[in-house]
């Protein structure tokens, strides 16, 4: 019996890695003119950001204050131009099988290399990582206050 639960735990981590390897999030990053040609005169940056989390699945799973299991983050520094980034490759290494389903939220702001403020304002992708997978996703930045 032991040996047999041991089995049905390794081939649910393996589907679950396999399923979560699968889901890659492709985001085109926008710039209107105003923000590109701001950031570029500072010599800033553009930091991408994600967070991985979801609803417990399981009664053991850690949670945070917000009751959500933590399942990662990644994040990327990009030069700002229009350009797409993949997100989603470091869900192959999480504990997927502790959430119900994994979560993504993606925030976009300046990188604060030269400025330590942020100078952008930029949409966000927040939602189920298996929806959001499906289709390409965007996120336009312009200038805060402007």
């Amino acid at each position: 019996m032991k040996k047999y639960l041991f089995g049905l735990a390794i081939a649910a981590c393996c589907a679950n890695a396999a399923w979560a390897e699968g889901q890659k999030i492709n985001i085109t990053i926008t710039f209107d003119e105003a923000s590109r040609a701001r950031l570029i005169s500072l010599g800033e940056w553009v930091t991408v950001s994600a967070y991985y989390s979801g609803e417990p699945a399981r009664e053991d799973a850690p949670t945070d204050e917000m009751g959500m299991v933590y399942l990662g983050h990644e994040e990327a520094q990009i030069f700002p131009s229009d350009q797409a980034v993949e997100l989603g490759g470091f869900l192959s290494g999480a504990p997927v099988d502790w959430v119900k389903e994994p979560l993504i939220n993606v925030n976009v702001y300046s990188a604060r290399f030269v400025d330590e403020n942020n100078i952008l304002n930029c949409g966000i992708v927040d939602g189920p990582v298996g929806e959001l997978s499906g289709a390409d996703q965007t996120i336009s930045c312009t200038l805060l206050g402007g």
